[in-house]
């Protein structure tokens, strides 16, 4: 997810830096859907392709696509319905490169995708999928390797990173 969010890296020095931590709103989704461009955590252990992984049991990437639509790329672009995606403004800058992002891509490494590994792949969703990506797509593992999620496996809308100081703030 970076550079929205930063996970635990190694600094120059040689020692490790802390990665954001965050507030999760848990509540939210039962008063709305969610939208795309949130922010969501979810469990991989609903997931098929994940069952019985040695993978993290929790994951935190951004929905991209939502139920009822169909999904695609075209590099560096983001395609809902056959149409490019503007908005939220967020995808519009990360389609752009702008601010650190580096635009989505078909994965061309291991594991191999099983969804949208090529421009003329597109994923078709059900009435209760959600298609998820990571904003920095050259190095995330998400829906393009597993497919789409269905909505019990959201569980909440991250809201805040809270740690480390320097990086306090509401995540775009």
């Amino acid at each position: 997810m970076e550079p929205t969010l930063r996970g635990i890296r190694k600094l120059p020095s040689g020692l490790m830096s802390v990665g954001d931590h965050v507030f999760v709103d848990k509540f939210m989704y039962r008063i709305r859907a969610p939208k795309r461009g949130d922010i969501v955590v979810f469990r991989t252990d609903k997931i098929a392709a994940l069952v019985g992984s040695s993978r993290a049991a929790y994951y935190v990437k951004r929905i991209v696509g939502l139920p009822g639509e169909r999904v695609s790329i075209k590099p560096p672009f983001l395609y809902i319905n056959g149409q490019r995606v503007t908005e939220p403004p967020i995808l519009e800058a990360i389609q752009n490169r702008e601010r650190g992002y580096s635009g989505y891509v078909l994965p061309s490494t291991y594991p191999p995708a099983k969804y949208l590994h090529d421009e003329t792949d597109s994923v078709q969703l059900g009435d209760d999928e959600y298609f998820v990506l990571g904003d920095n797509s050259a190095s995330s593992l998400d829906s393009r390797f597993w497919g789409p999620m269905q909505r019990r496996s959201i569980i909440g809308h991250v809201t805040k990173i809270y740690w480390p100081w320097d990086r306090v703030g509401v995540p775009e």
